[in-house]
């Protein structure tokens, strides 16, 4: 009982709990990451516009999934994998996107060839480069080249 409340009142352990209280599991925003990855692989380059639908598809799936029912046998009894396993999804709701999807473009007035200019926040507007400056030219490049196995002359 000493060695019990000897742990119990070491200061060190007492001002770890808060690590403790404040814990999060993060296994809901893993899933959703995951499920961005089934939207937009990162072996795959999307632009700018298709990348930003495709997360707003991964959002779309994730929040019409997230609280399905544990998955039962054909007897009713729940099923369990080292945790509760959900129930398959059902898509229900892409008949709806389909139809709003459908009738935006009813009643869009204009031809689908139209040019669509792009929102101020678009990437493409910062600047051409992610340095935020102009690129060198090659031949500058090329006369600052040097090999890292190249011997050191001092």
């Amino acid at each position: 009982m000493d060695v019990l409340r000897k742990v119990i009142m070491e200061k060190r352990w007492e001002e770890s709990l808060i690590f403790y209280v404040w814990f999060k599991h993060t296994s809901f925003l893993e899933n959703f990451n995951s499920m961005m990855l089934k939207y937009a692989p990162k072996r795959n380059s999307f632009d700018f516009i298709a990348f930003c639908i495709r997360m707003l598809l991964a959002a779309i799936d994730h929040n019409m999934h997230a609280f399905r029912s544990q998955a039962t046998t054909k007897g009713g009894k729940l099923l369990w994998h080292p945790e509760p396993v959900k129930a398959e999804k059902s898509f229900e709701y892409i008949p709806y996107l389909m139809a709003l999807i459908l009738k935006a473009r009813v009643d869009d007035k204009g031809i689908t060839e139209r040019v669509v200019s792009l929102p101020d926040e678009h990437p493409r507007h910062l600047a051409p480069t992610i340095a935020l400056r102009e690129s060198p030219e090659l031949i500058d490049l090329v006369q600052q080249y040097q090999s890292r196995f190249a011997s050191k002359q001092e």
